[in-house]
């Protein structure tokens, strides 16, 4: 039997086929795709209806038939009747099986299923149980009967039994002749052979397949599902989106001209279409054994690709009928042990991300707090979100970092995960994390059926304030603030919840029982809101029905690398060899974190409000804020084991130097950023990263307090030097000019009224006042005769060249001096030192750097005398 067609051909151009051809083809995939090219050409489709035989066997068929020895019919032809007639060319033949297609709108199969479900369903609903409701579907059903067939018949051939002539002698002998051979165990020549009867185009019913209406009926193409599937799984979730790829898919790819076939549903899906596939692809991956083939083959990717990476993965499976192993899945590369072992010791945070990205499984993040926010540091995934599944992963996490032994957890409010924490880490405290603490309440005064809607902004108040508590004493006054509050003897439903489920364990939440080294870890630079800032929720919408191998591939491909990057850049950015300091940053603030050096460079220009500062002895000062109407706070400067601390609520909430601290710094003599608790300014959070940058003898990099040593001092704000800072000097020298000339206005002000009085007895009394306040400017004066011709501040984008001052007779140096007197005893007897800031008008000509040779008055120069003697020498520290 040659390779060609019977009975006519399959045309493969955009005519419609009108005769019934009988197409030939040598395997399963040629065959199904001369169907599919027929489908195509034709506007139909047809849809497997039933099988027959062995239909699809291949070189193992006829090892099958000689193990059983089963008797098989030869044939050599078949009647021109038949379905699918073959002719007689002296090769002998057996069929295997046949595959029976129906046309899509072909007779409904499953009608007589359809009514027992539907009178089943009527059934419940009589019986008064409840029936699922079900939409009502005008047009029910797309089946109209068609009779088209379709069928593919597999035969086997043996060319070495072929006969000459066609007599029934020859055919019986030839017959005999191969069955004994394929009882036989010796070797057989055979060609499979797959007969396709393509139907005409004419003999469907009840649908026309010649209009243009025929495409609406088209499905959609294998291909164009096979892409939709592709690009599902790399990642592409918009349905708009996909509707683009899809389209240039079927003009680059396909070759479909869209001015010509953009009526074929087969080709140009619609919108529906589309998205009903991608929610199918996405299904399908979910129900393939929750991707755990693909997930092997994963991990010995990720192995192969990267020797230090530590991973342990274990199948969901039944070893025996009373033993079943539960998935687990762990997770972590060398960069992440590193970081663990940096920021680990002092406080992690465990969340399960799966109630984010809609994930049956439970999909945990291990995170630190760094220098730069939080990232993760270990992954894991276990079948189930119970305390021995996360207890058994934390034991593989804790056995791969040796030396990791944290003080403290941060946890959603979840048993679970509490106790399985303090069994794996006996030594460490589980802590309820704050941002799950505010939101657990937020989400339940929200609730209407609690009663607390109305009033939850006053509820949430005093809530807070208990959780914000300062120390005990605090937390105590709070709680009975509470209790006695209107709201919480009206309402049941807040008593039970809070002493139920809150109170008993405030020790998990509350501010007042954490000890200090924690609380820096947690709130310095950051803040509350920013605490799950490394766990990205937002990097996994629209992957709500991803595979768990797909996921994981996300979070090691792509999420976990991408927060490394950022963690390498932001301290490489933040060095002094990525770029250079400007001279206004004193040099124990380079090479730290910017939100830190951010931060007390603030501190540093505010403490010029402290006006005054009294040495208690052991690193203890009481300062004196002018800012907040002299409120007197206590500053302790730690010691090792100690962090700085100060009764400010700034030190509160942020856990960095406030400017009580900066004052102390920056006036008393003698105190530098060293003299601060060595455990604190050493913290990992306030220093930079040195495993981020590439070790070069030449050209070293140099953080935090790894700096010079001769260096460590502090620079222009004079941590002891007393000399302020150029920017801080200027931003207060603006800002007194405004209030000289808002002062100014006011006087003219006045004297503009003055004019129009006419009571004698106020203006008596207005004078009275006028001599009084004159005296008190006196006062306020630097010295007697002092003299500031200031020049008039001009906008700097109006301000030219040639209007810049050529001379100047004065110019306004100003110096911090500290002055000692004594001003009774304190406590322990000895002499209370008080610091005070005195600002210095000193009228010179010339430079700065002319100083020492200007011509001063006498009650200047007094008071050079004493800051020089106290000092050095001016000029160096000018």
């Amino acid at each position: 039997m040659a390779d060609h067609d019977y009975g006519g051909t399959c045309k493969t151009t955009s005519e419609f086929v009108e005769v019934e051809s009988i197409v030939i083809r040598e395997t399963l995939s040629d065959a199904l795709s001369c169907v599919g090219e027929y489908e195509r050409e034709n506007l139909c489709k047809f849809v497997v209806s039933k099988i027959v035989g062995d239909f699809g066997a291949g070189d193992d068929w006829l090892n099958k038939v000689r193990s059983k020895k089963k008797k098989l019919s030869v044939s050599w032809m078949t009647r021109t009747t038949a379905v699918v007639p073959i002719l007689f060319d002296g090769v002998p033949w057996v069929q295997i099986g046949r595959k029976v297609f129906c046309c899509h709108q072909g007779k409904d199969k499953n009608l007589a299923k359809k009514r027992r479900q539907a009178f089943a369903r009527n059934q419940l609903g009589i019986n008064g149980e409840q029936v699922r409701k079900r939409k009502k579907m005008i047009q029910d059903s797309k089946k109209l009967g068609c009779p088209v067939q379709l069928q593919i018949t597999q035969i086997i051939r043996f060319p070495d039994f072929k006969i000459a002539a066609n007599t029934e002698s020859r055919r019986t002998h030839g017959a005999q002749n191969l069955r004994k051979a394929l009882n036989g165990s010796e070797k057989i020549q055979y060609e499979f052979k797959y007969l396709i009867r393509l139907p005409l185009v004419s003999q469907h019913r009840g649908h026309d397949l010649t209009s243009e209406a025929a495409g609406l009926h088209e499905p959609v193409d294998d291909a164009i599902v096979k892409k939709i599937a592709q690009l599902t799984r790399q990642g592409v979730k918009k349905t708009s989106e996909m509707m683009r790829y899809i389209q240039g898919f079927s003009e680059e790819v396909l070759g479909i001209d869209p001015r010509a076939y953009s009526h074929r549903r087969r080709y140009f899906p619609t919108r529906v279409d589309v998205s009903n596939i991608m929610y199918r692809c996405k299904v399908k991956q979910r129900k393939t054994a929750i991707g755990q083939e693909n997930l092997d083959e994963l991990v010995s990717e990720w192995k192969s690709c990267m020797p230090d990476l530590y991973v342990k993965y274990r199948a969901s499976r039944k070893d025996t009928p009373g033993e079943e192993k539960s998935l687990l899945f762990c997770y972590q590369t060398a960069w992440q042990r590193r970081l663990l072992c940096r920021y680990g010791n002092y406080m992690c945070l465990l969340d399960a991300t799966n109630h984010t990205t809609g994930h049956a499984l439970p999909l945990f993040f291990l995170s630190v707090r760094t220098n730069v926010g939080y990232i993760v540091v270990a992954t894991f995934v276990t079948e189930c979100e119970t305390a021995d599944a996360i207890r058994e992963a934390l034991i593989v996490i804790r056995d791969w970092n040796g030396g990791w032994k944290p003080k403290f957890f941060m946890v959603d409010f979840a048993w679970d995960e509490i106790h399985s924490l303090e069994a794996v880490f006996p030594e460490a405290i589980a802590l309820v994390c704050d941002f799950h603490r505010e939101k657990n309440w937020i989400e339940w005064a929200n609730k209407k059926e609690h009663g607390v809607f109305l009033e939850r902004d006053t509820v949430l108040t005093l809530l807070r304030e208990i959780a914000h508590s300062r120390s005990e004493k605090d937390l105590k006054a709070f709680i009975d603030n509470l209790k006695r509050s209107p709201l919480w003897n009206a309402k049941t439903s807040l008593r039970e919840w809070f002493s139920g489920q809150w109170l008993p364990e405030i020790k998990r939440w509350a501010f007042a029982y954490r000890e200090e080294s924690l609380l820096v870890a947690v709130l310095a630079n950051n803040g509350l809101d920013k605490q799950t800032e490394s766990l990205k929720y937002g990097f996994f919408q629209g992957y709500e029905n991803c595979s768990l191998s797909e996921l994981l591939a996300i979070v090691a491909g792509s999420f976990l690398p991408d927060s490394y990057r950022r963690y390498v850049e932001l301290n490489v950015r933040y060095s002094e060899s990525y770029r250079k300091y400007s001279s206004e940053t004193p040099n124990f603030l380079r090479n730290r974190p910017r939100d830190f050096v951010e931060s007390v460079m603030k501190e540093l220009r505010a403490s010029e409000d402290v006006n005054e500062i009294r040495d208690l002895g052991n690193g203890s000062y009481d300062v004196v804020d002018s800012f907040e109407h002299d409120c007197l706070h206590r500053v302790c400067l730690g010691d090792e084991e100690v962090v700085p601390s100060c009764t400010c609520y700034y030190w509160f909430k942020h856990r960095v130097p406030c400017k009580h601290i900066c004052a102390i710094l920056n006036i008393v003599p003698g105190i530098e950023w060293k003299d601060l608790s060595e455990r604190y300014i050493k913290m990992p959070f306030f220093t930079l990263d040195d495993g981020c940058f590439v070790a070069n003898d030449n050209n070293q990099i140099q953080c935090g307090d790894n700096a010079s040593r001769e260096n460590d001092r502090v620079n222009s704000y004079g941590g002891g030097d007393g000399v302020c800072l150029q920017a801080v000097s200027r931003r207060k020298e603006l800002q007194r000019k405004v209030l000289v000339q808002n002062c100014a206005e006011m006087l003219k002000t006045i004297n503009s009224h003055m004019h129009s009085v006419e009571d004698d007895k106020y203006l008596g009394e207005l004078f009275a006042k006028l001599t009084d306040l004159s005296s008190e400017i006196r006062t306020k004066r630097l010295r007697e005769g002092a003299v500031s011709l200031a020049s008039k501040v001009i906008p700097r984008k109006t301000r030219l060249r040639g209007d810049e001052p050529s001379t100047i007779a004065l110019k306004k140096m100003k110096f911090m001096c500290n002055v000692a007197s004594s001003h009774g005893q304190s406590n322990n007897g000895g002499a209370e030192q008080v610091i005070r800031t005195v600002s210095l008008n000193i009228p010179v000509s010339g430079s700065p750097s002319e100083l020492t040779s200007c011509n001063l008055v006498d009650d200047t120069a007094a008071f050079v005398d004493i800051y020089v003697e106290q000092n050095g020498d001016a000029e160096n520290h000018n």
